[in-house]
């Protein structure tokens, strides 16, 4: 995956924006409808008319993170006084991690998830403290050339994750395997846990044996090919990805899971922590 780093000073915006869902995929459904609804009011010619400073098109922003309110903005970089006409927003001066592609709002996700999940964990950097932007070159809907924008900041060396992956392959069907590794209700097979406490859509709590208590949030749920979530709890945290694809009356199983530990003395259990977890999920 070709990329490169750039540091950029603050910069300012001008644009109309939409509230953000905490549900990534919903999301996905929303930010498109958002620029559909600006090129047909003619607010997105209208952007295009002020004079630019830092990037010479369209920007996609997305404001989420540790921001109570997540936002999405359609916007342009500019200083031009627009009076109330269009929202203003201070992107925060950060070292960034550009990314190239083409092709539509869907490659541009893909582009988007595969840096997320495969790039950043092995990267040496962390999230930095800026929106993610999406640049448009050539902002064509079926054919758009783009740039993807990661706010990023070296990550703390107690921080550096440990990798874990294993693949399997089952005599059943894709629906037997992906209720069984997902059902947030039937998990007597998982020896390592007492109980599953459901939080909301997203978000659910594990209890282990001891009554130690490690939260996850689903970031990807794509019904039998691909469920994702973030997972912390006072020792660690990381990121799980499971892959599920039928193979000629076999279901094939990918799981990787990234974790680190965030405290320096624990470094030497997260090895340990994955490989339990793996030798669990296999029994299935």
């Amino acid at each position: 995956m070709s990329y490169r780093i750039e540091d950029k000073p603050a910069i300012q915006i001008k644009g109309i924006s939409i509230p953000l869902d905490k549900s990534i995929e919903e999301n996905f459904l929303v930010v498109p409808q958002f620029w559909d609804k600006a090129v047909k009011n003619g607010l997105l010619a209208k952007l295009m008319t002020l004079d630019k400073t830092e990037f010479d098109n369209l920007l996609g922003v997305s404001i989420c993170g540790d921001n109570k309110e997540w936002k999405y903005y359609i916007a342009v970089s500019s200083l031009t006084d627009t009076g109330d006409e269009f929202e203003e927003y201070t992107i925060p001066a950060s070292k960034w991690a550009v990314f190239t592609g083409n092709g539509t709002n869907i490659s541009l996700q893909d582009l988007e998830r595969r840096v997320i999940t495969e790039w950043l964990p092995f990267s040496g950097f962390e999230y930095g403290n800026a929106p993610d932007i999406e640049h448009y070159i050539q902002a064509n809907p079926n054919n758009a050339e783009y740039e993807y924008w990661l706010s990023i900041q070296p990550k703390k060396r107690s921080d550096i994750m440990v990798t874990s992956n294993i693949k399997a392959t089952f005599p059943t069907t894709i629906e037997n395997i992906w209720e069984i590794v997902t059902s947030l209700t039937n998990y007597s097979w998982r020896s390592d846990i007492t109980k599953i406490e459901i939080i909301n859509d997203i978000q659910f709590r594990e209890y282990s044996k001891t009554g130690f208590a490690t939260t996850f949030t689903v970031t990807v749920c794509k019904p039998f090919e691909r469920w994702e979530f973030d997972m912390e709890n006072e020792n660690m945290k990381g990121h799980w990805v499971g892959i599920f694809t039928p193979k000629n009356g076999y279901v094939e199983i990918d799981f990787t899971e990234n974790v680190c530990a965030k405290k320096f003395l624990l470094k030497p259990f997260v090895k340990t922590y994955l490989k339990s977890n793996s030798q669990f999920m296999c029994r299935i």
